[in-house]
């Protein structure tokens, strides 16, 4: 599983979703000659035929990225790699960035201003993280972390606050349009939904997550002349109800972020992933051999929390 694939000196605040384009051309150098690299569609059709043999692995990036588009399609085209792109309708509809971009350029922009206004807000528990005296990360980064387990409705609030006070955001477009979909789509490359919204369909009513599950799917068939059929969960969060509406839309698979491999036997309505990302350690000094055993599953009871 990949975010963004990010170019050299360039540095996103948010690290578990990032990984570098040198890593990542390394890393489908080194799978291309040590994996049987598959399509999504292709590995599930394997997984329920019981013929998934050897060490396979599959390619997919989550949120759709303008980078998705810019900088890892043409070096997996040039590799003859096949890669599977989740893709939530309404943010490439408006073309605006997620809330959590958007925050963190106003911060970028207007930091100083910023952390007078949240410490005069009444975010009171945003602007306790303002003050930590051994943060470890950006403000930003804290900001997004806590409004990600607040709720819809805090942070919803939070964000029509500083947009109030600091207006749109100005910043250069972050994710791909409809058009760079259709070319990614007619390269080769698998298209499938990442719901409607990209809010946790567990944080919203069954009726209304069933509408973004079977909406998304419509509206990226009819944008891209073909039919959907995977599924990626809003940041992991899935339950019964939620697979269950997910069968009845139509969709053949989806994936979950729940961290290791799939094998014969296993929920493809809830296929496990490998989050990967640049490391911010010693690791970083031989990334793509600790990637390789990472995939081999034999240190997955020591890492899976931390991924």
């Amino acid at each position: 599983m990949f975010h963004r694939v990010i170019v050299e000196n360039e540095k996103y605040f948010i690290p578990p979703m990032s990984v570098s384009y040198s890593i990542f051309s390394f890393l489908m150098e080194k799978l291309a000659k040590s994996r049987q690299i598959v399509s999504l569609e292709k590995a599930v059709e394997k997984i329920q035929s019981g013929t998934l043999k050897g060490r396979a692995v599959a390619i997919t990036f989550d949120d759709g990225y303008r980078d998705n588009y810019e900088i890892a399609m043409n070096l997996l085209k040039s590799k003859g790699i096949p890669a599977d792109f989740f893709i939530p309708v309404s943010p490439i509809d408006r073309g605006y960035p997620y809330w959590w971009d958007y925050l963190d350029s106003v911060i970028r922009k207007n930091k100083i201003l910023f952390l007078k206004w949240l410490r005069v807000s009444r975010f009171d528990g945003i602007a306790e993280l303002s003050d930590l005296k051994d943060r470890q990360m950006p403000v930003s980064r804290l900001i997004v972390r806590y409004l990600n387990t607040a709720g819809k409705d805090l942070c919803a609030e939070f964000l029509n606050a500083v947009q109030t006070e600091f207006g749109h955001y100005e910043g250069k477009r972050l994710l791909m349009n409809w058009e760079e979909l259709r070319c990614l789509h007619k390269c080769g490359f698998s298209v499938g939904s990442h719901a409607f919204s990209h809010i946790p369909l567990t944080d919203l009513p069954l009726w209304e997550a069933k509408r973004e599950i079977s909406e998304s799917g419509k509206v990226l068939s009819k944008k891209l002349g073909t039919a959907v059929k995977g599924f990626s969960y809003p940041r992991g969060a899935w339950n019964r109800e939620i697979v269950s509406m997910v069968r009845q839309a139509g969709y053949g698979y989806a994936v979950s972020t729940v961290f290791g491999s799939n094998r014969p036997g296993c929920n493809i309505f809830a296929l496990s992933r490998r989050n990967i990302s640049d490391y911010p350690d010693i690791r970083s000094f031989f990334p793509v051999p600790m990637y390789l055993l990472e995939m081999t599953g034999l240190l997955d009871r020591l890492i899976a929390k931390r991924r």
